[in-house]
């Protein structure tokens, strides 16, 4: 038998170390009787317009901010599971706004404003509010309002 030499960058992938330390990361708010779970920077729903930009969203597809959802507000970029946190709270379905992928621990692209599966998970990702609201189209809003109507039916 001959030498077996393997490619390294065939098993090349990043590895990006992830917090279970949910409380450490960010603050959790709402019920969560629909099994959503919302994440975003604390610092965009600690802005007022942007919050209020948020509860116009999810009443639009019939969804209250405080019964309904459960808010991930992040306070630090540290990388965290996203499925785990997803299954510690009983959530089926989770919308991002702003936030990256790495940062979920989620190793794929995944395109905005489209229902994609994450395992068990169907996740919906989105710009970040500011993004949304300087869109003088309206493009990126109606792309969100049909992709969370998908996620919701």
């Amino acid at each position: 038998m001959g030498n077996i030499i393997l490619n390294a960058d065939f098993f090349y992938e990043d590895i990006i170390p992830v917090s279970q330390d949910y409380q450490r990361i960010g603050r959790l708010i709402g019920e969560n009787k629909k099994q959503i779970l919302v994440i975003l920077s604390s610092s965009q729903y600690e802005k007022s317009d942007f919050a209020a930009l948020l509860h116009k969203i999810l009443a639009s597809v019939k969804l209250n901010h405080e019964s309904d959802v459960l808010i991930f507000a992040l306070t630090s970029s540290v990388p965290f599971s996203l499925s785990h946190l997803a299954n510690t709270h009983d959530c089926q379905k989770v919308v991002t706004f702003g936030v990256s992928l790495k940062q979920l621990g989620i190793h794929k692209l995944l395109p905005k404003y489209h229902v994609c599966p994450i395992g068990d998970l169907n996740t919906v990702i989105s710009d970040s509010f500011q993004d949304l609201e300087t869109d003088v189209s309206k493009k990126l809003k109606m792309a969100l309002w049909k992709a969370l109507q998908d996620l919701v039916a």
